[in-house]
């Protein structure tokens, strides 16, 4: 079980006919999560898959600022989420890694954290990632092959609510595949 109460959350707002972004919202998070993993005989494999339930609270901040005293629903956090990951390390050395992350559906709208005229509902998507890794390839050295959105996933998050009728995206397009090598070396 877990809980979070974060204060001085930024939250966009429009003051002095200019838009600010200040420290005015406060988060109540909480949740509860569990999971379960699998280790191989031979310790090669390994598989894990863990649920989390999040109750993503937020006070209400208007357009100007001020806290109006409701209790809305923060629109970034999924409710529900899963991950999975599988493991096989092999040649002593290397070892290969995918991992499947689940978001549930986001929505934006009346009682959120981003009241958007529309009530939008950000669908659920699965998103996986992949990495390769070759330890100790020279004395020390470790390198790393990652590929993020292994199967180039489109998926949004919700964007920034409209403040003193100011317009701004109501989602945001995430990252697309993306590769990356990550050296490491141990003196």
């Amino acid at each position: 079980m877990y809980y979070s109460n974060i204060k001085d959350v930024v939250s966009p707002i429009f003051a002095n006919h200019t838009f600010q972004n200040r420290n005015v919202g406060e988060f109540n998070i909480k949740g509860v999560q569990s999971g379960i993993n699998y280790r191989g005989i031979n310790k090669k494999w390994l598989a894990s898959v863990n649920y989390a339930y999040t109750d993503p609270e937020a006070t209400e901040i208007d357009s100007a600022g001020n806290n109006t005293g409701r209790i809305v629903n923060v629109s970034d956090i999924s409710v529900h989420k899963i991950n999975a990951i599988v493991n096989y390390a092999f040649l002593k050395k290397c070892n290969v890694n995918i991992r499947a992350n689940y978001l549930s559906k986001k929505m934006t709208g009346r009682n959120t954290s981003v009241p958007t005229n529309n009530n939008d509902v950000y669908e659920p998507f699965v998103i996986f990632n992949s990495a390769v890794t070759v330890q100790n390839l020279a004395t020390g050295l470790h390198v790393q092959l990652v590929c993020n959105n292994l199967l180039n996933t489109p998926y949004y998050t919700p964007g920034v609510r409209a403040a003193g009728g100011i317009r701004f995206p109501g989602y945001v397009l995430q990252m697309k595949r993306s590769f990356y090598i990550k050296a490491t070396f141990e003196l």
